[in-house]
């Protein structure tokens, strides 16, 4: 009876595993010809060649020659740019939000800084396919729940299973601030840090000190080798956030930010980055400007602040580019647009090196468009290489797309 049972509750459970194949590591160089190349060092250079080789970019400029046995690809009219980065996200630890055990996001406790998102992360989650279609190239993952709920991990969006997709783990770790007016919360909030403080300096002097896993856990934080990732929306939680990351000496990056305009000089002079995150979001309240979401980006780089644009969850991040756009046209100036979603999340991940412009020397993570990518009507991705794989960018949703199609046919 209880395998009978066993085996109805699997028929019954919906398919959560994509069945398509992941690309083949680069064997032979690949030269993209004639594209109008955008680069956040560089900036936009018409009729650019890009060859890539072993999984790198090896070479940039106009009329390359084509390397022995290499494929050439004709992208004469067509828009060549980095391959996107999305933060915040529950991309393969979060599959139908609605069924309670297809989510991983959250760790049970208020403090669980020894969580590691991508111990969760499910490669072959139906979502990846459909994210990557529009041109994202690699993910963070990061967990939610408690005050401080994990470390987060950044994951290329192509690969067998979670070990050969995980590009660097413990890239940051994610503390959620606490409700305005929860002062509780907060004195427990800085408490946990002052211990975590108090714990690493020990660990320091001492070998004989006693291991305490959650306590182990923050010492990265402390001495700043990992970063932190401080969500609050509101200009009284960024307020308090502020005077959090002065009195530890913290090395923090905003996430969310709403309201953030009204401290961005205090930000620009920490030198903390913005994560933004409702850039499409309803003002924050009756009197908000209407455009409020919109022009955050643009207002913050303007002070000075370096500003990545995100939109979290475990699907929205396929929007990206529209997001982008929206930013553009109120004020984002196209360089720093672009680096929004490239060199700034590569930055903030710690993998800037690899990852995030057109460069000599990088991974080869880049794709082709056929109209300028922010420019969100009608563009379609045309191709996307991720470390010099080709990626199959079908999925789901374009093949019942195609399926219905031909109903009545």
């Amino acid at each position: 009876m209880r395998k009978l049972i066993a085996a109805l509750m699997v028929l019954a459970t919906p398919a959560l595993a994509h069945d398509m194949l992941p690309g083949k590591p680069q064997a032979a160089p690949i030269l993209i010809k004639g594209a109008t190349l955008h680069s956040v060092q560089g900036g936009t250079q018409e009729k650019t060649d890009l060859l890539l080789e072993h999984g790198l970019i090896a070479a940039i400029g106009q009329n390359l020659a084509a390397p022995q046995g290499a494929t050439v690809v004709d992208a004469s009219g067509e828009h060549l740019y980095p391959g996107l980065i999305a933060l915040s996200t529950y991309l393969g630890i979060s599959e139908i939000e609605a069924v309670r055990a297809t989510n991983d996001v959250e760790e049970v406790g208020t403090f669980t800084p020894e969580v590691a998102a991508e111990t969760a992360f499910n490669g072959d989650s139906e979502l990846i396919p459909t994210i990557r279609s529009n041109g994202i190239a690699l993910a963070e993952v990061a967990p939610e729940g408690g005050l401080v709920a994990g470390r987060s991990a950044a994951m290329r969006l192509d690969g067998w299973n979670r070990r050969d997709m995980l590009v660097r783990a413990d890239t940051g770790m994610h503390l959620y601030w606490p409700k305005v007016g929860d002062e509780a919360a907060r004195e427990s909030l800085e408490t946990y840090f002052a211990n975590a403080e108090a714990y690493r300096q020990r660990r320091a002097d001492s070998e004989d000190q006693a291991v305490d896993e959650s306590l182990e856990a923050m010492s990265g934080v402390m001495d700043k080798r990992i970063p932190l990732f401080i969500h609050a929306d509101g200009s009284a939680a960024i307020h308090q956030a502020i005077r959090f990351g002065d009195r530890f000496g913290l090395k923090w990056t905003l996430v969310g930010g709403r309201g953030a305009e009204a401290y961005a000089v205090e930000l620009a002079q920490r030198g903390v980055a913005v994560e933004v995150t409702n850039p499409e979001g309803l003002p924050s309240s009756d009197d908000a400007p209407y455009d409020e979401a919109y022009a955050l980006a643009g207002i913050l780089d303007k002070a000075g602040v370096k500003v990545a644009i995100a939109l979290p969850s475990s699907w929205s991040s396929r929007d990206l580019p529209f997001a982008v756009g929206m930013a553009m046209a109120w004020g984002l100036p196209e360089q720093k647009a672009l680096a929004s979603v490239t060199q700034v999340p590569a930055d903030l991940l710690g993998i800037g090196r690899q990852y995030g412009d057109l460069v000599v020397g990088r991974s080869a993570t880049v794709l082709i468009t056929d109209h300028p990518l922010f420019d969100y009507a009608g563009v379609s991705v045309k191709a996307l290489y991720i470390d010099g794989a080709a990626v199959d960018l079908d999925n789901r949703q374009k093949r019942l797309y195609r399926k219905y199609q031909r109903k009545g046919h």
